[in-house]
């Protein structure tokens, strides 16, 4: 079963760099710094949420993968310029049946591949301007009520069970 890690908040602003926020806000999840899955990074002005990328870690690990030099160059270059005070990250992993730790098998990357597929099409049918655009161009016609916030054509979302009340977004 995957289960959502975090949220981990990192100030915008700070004495520490981002890395090294995170870290600390990590370090207490015995593990999660090398575990793979989904990841969601989002930027918060005020009370607003915006779920700005979506991203698949398997072989490098979380920690590695998010503050990665190709994360650098396209996900945290573009937050910096960008007016915010926070930014959220979660992952959403399988821990260990029996053990502590984090599940990693074969059969997990094309599992991870699917949520981050059904986790970018929501996000961008919701509205949100995702930084990692190449992938799923057409999901701007494909929306499922509640998930992630206000839909495009301005109706409240209603389900319980929306992926935007589990990362406490709203």
């Amino acid at each position: 079963m995957w289960k959502v890690y975090g949220s981990f908040e990192l100030l915008k602003k700070s004495e520490y760099s981002w890395s090294k926020q995170f870290e600390f806000a990590v370090q207490a999840q015995f593990g999660l710094l090398d575990a793979g899955g989904v990841y969601i990074i989002c930027t918060t002005h005020g009370t607003s949420h915006r779920v700005r990328y979506i991203g698949m870690t398997h072989r490098q690990g979380f920690a590695k993968e998010i503050f990665s030099q190709a994360n650098n160059t396209k996900v945290w270059s573009v937050i910096e310029t960008e007016k915010c005070s926070k930014i959220t990250i979660w992952l959403v992993a399988k821990p260990k049946v029996k053990h502590s730790g984090f599940a990693w098998q074969k059969s997990m990357e094309n599992q991870s591949y699917l949520l981050e597929t059904l986790f970018i099409m929501h996000a961008k049918a919701a509205g949100h301007n995702l930084i990692n655009i190449k992938k799923m161009k057409s999901a701007d016609e494909i929306a499922v009520e509640g998930l992630f916030g206000v839909r495009k054509r301005g109706k409240k979302a209603k389900s319980l069970l929306a992926l935007a009340k589990i990362l406490v977004m709203r």
